[in-house]
């Protein structure tokens, strides 16, 4: 659609303009999904009304973009929303976000000259439920936008309240779905009175968080592995046990799936490696050898004594499947005990060829001679 506006100008889509918001956007894509399981989340309660705003039109002056541009290029305009001050969302000039609040709810809307790393804040308008288009200062930066009441829980059931949270069987693997956009956004799980592991495969859109009960704060929690966010396994271990782990979907997503694997009591450690080796003989999740090497990272991070002691019976005395060799001899060769890898490399020429191309780095490099 073309306009013609007097004196104002929309943001020069250069090709650097357009890197730098790739960029912003991938960071913030990278921050929404890879954030650690915590138990002060960005909304800790249960909200049950949200509000789904999207950006029709928006003019920024002339002014305003040259009073925000730097000498590497022009200004990239974006929103925040603040609830009760609180930020809460972001796009960019033009797009959908979404925030725990109700249309009719007083938010203050932001124009924001947007960073890689930071925003600045250029101008703001508190939001009223009887108005769409808002001008912002006295340049004449203007904006409007439609918004749409939703409900992300209303087809959650039962189990998208503590009181109905779901309760784990040790050695059986639960299977389930969170759906924000649908209306599915949460899952409770129930950890019982006892130390508990829980071992969840999950697709990227999935996030979590430990919970208290309403007499107890959030307990204790140790999610491995520590660094890797963005792994599609995580193990979360509550060492004390109680409380529950919360399942959501990503805001602003559809469909995530999850499978959880359990095993409780101070014994839980081995007895969840032996669910694990099950799962990876038989299911075909791990073809990636990315996906191999991190899953293998994750259990010698989470057990690193008793992931080379079960694996070298596994390897070395039964008759493991292949993925159970890959799986534990990336475990033992990061374990890098001398025995262990002179076995490893005996076998590595008589090996199939997804053993040798998941296995080839770990291999060569165990051959090099010392320096």
């Amino acid at each position: 659609m073309n306009r013609t506006f007097r004196n104002r100008t929309i943001v020069n889509r250069t090709r650097v303009n357009r890197i730098k918001k790739i960029s912003s956007i991938i960071v913030l894509l990278l921050i929404g999904l890879s954030g650690p399981l915590r138990a002060n989340v960005p909304y800790p309660d249960d909200i049950p009304v949200w509000t789904r705003l999207e950006v029709e039109k928006a003019f920024i002056s002339r002014e305003t973009t040259q009073a925000n541009r730097d000498m590497f290029s022009a200004a990239e305009f974006g929103w925040h929303v603040l609830v009760n001050g609180r930020l809460v969302a972001r796009i960019s000039l033009y797009g959908t976000l979404y925030y725990p609040a109700a249309p009719e709810d007083e938010v203050d809307l932001v124009l924001v000259e947007r960073d890689v790393l930071s925003d600045d804040r250029v101008s703001v308008v508190k939001m009223q439920a009887d108005r769409n288009h808002y001008v912002l200062n006295s340049q004449g930066d203007e904006v409007t936008v439609t918004r749409e009441r939703m409900e992300p829980d209303r087809e959650s059931g039962v189990d998208g309240k503590p009181d109905g949270a779901i309760v784990l069987r040790a050695g059986r693997i639960l299977q389930g779905s969170v759906d924000f956009l649908g209306g599915d956004y949460t899952d409770y799980v129930r950890v019982p009175s006892a130390p508990v592991s829980i071992l969840v495969i999950k697709t990227m859109g999935v996030v979590l968080d430990a919970r208290g009960d309403a007499q107890q704060a959030a307990p204790a929690v140790t999610q491995y592995p520590n660094v890797n966010r963005l792994a599609r396994e995580t193990i979360v271990d509550f060492p004390n046990g109680y409380g529950f782990l919360r399942i959501r979907g990503a805001i602003g997503s559809g469909k995530q799936e999850y499978r959880l694997l359990f095993a409780h009591g101070e014994n839980r450690r081995a007895e969840l490696l032996k669910q694990v080796l099950v799962f990876v003989r038989e299911s075909d999740e791990l073809q990636s050898s990315f996906r191999q090497k991190d899953f293998a990272d994750m259990f010698m991070e989470y057990d690193s004594e008793g992931v080379p002691n079960t694996c070298r019976v596994a390897l070395f005395q039964n008759n493991a499947s292949e993925r159970e060799r890959v799986f534990c001899a990336l475990c033992l060769y990061k374990y890098n005990r001398a025995e262990d890898i002179r076995r490893l490399n005996q076998r590595y020429a008589n090996e199939t060829d997804f053993y040798r191309d998941v296995l080839k780095q770990s291999y060569e490099k165990s051959t090099q001679p010392a320096e």
